[in-house]
């Protein structure tokens, strides 16, 4: 079996709302990272949740935009991080990037669902098993 290094990491919620527009960055409720690391890339995708401040569930309440409770967390893209040297993915830039120092990465954004489905029907384990397959893929896909 293939080492990996598995991270989860919970980013605050933050209220960086501003009447100048310019300034105005909104709001954003905690969302929580998991990533996969390996010797030849990384996997990750993230929950974006909606536990907000107290001052964003006011501002939500005020306009009538009904009990942030019953907002559900919503899935983002499953991010392919694959190690600069991949030539064969030329048309990725190379940027940086929190994994892997720097990285040529892809999106999946509707694999992001498939992953939230995992995590709620098989727990952990299972999510995890989801990212180990995904990151076996990004391996076959330089093989062939």
């Amino acid at each position: 079996m293939k080492d990996f290094y598995r991270r989860v990491e919970f980013t605050p919620a933050w209220d960086r709302r501003d009447p100048d527009p310019s300034k105005d960055y909104g709001v954003s409720g905690v969302s929580i990272h998991f990533s996969l690391v390996g010797e030849n890339g990384a996997i990750s995708w993230e929950i974006m949740t909606s536990w907000v401040l107290p001052s964003t569930e006011e501002m939500w309440k005020s306009k009538g935009l009904g009990h942030f409770g019953l907002f559900k967390p919503t899935a983002g893209g499953v991010g392919f991080h694959y190690p600069p040297e991949r030539e064969d993915l030329d048309y990725l830039e190379i940027g940086p990037c929190n994994l892997l120092g720097e990285c040529r990465c892809d999106v999946g954004f509707l694999y992001g669902n498939t992953m939230m489905q995992r995590l709620i029907e098989g727990g952990e384990d299972t999510l995890w098993a989801e990212m180990i397959q995904a990151y076996e893929s990004m391996a076959l896909e330089e093989d062939e």
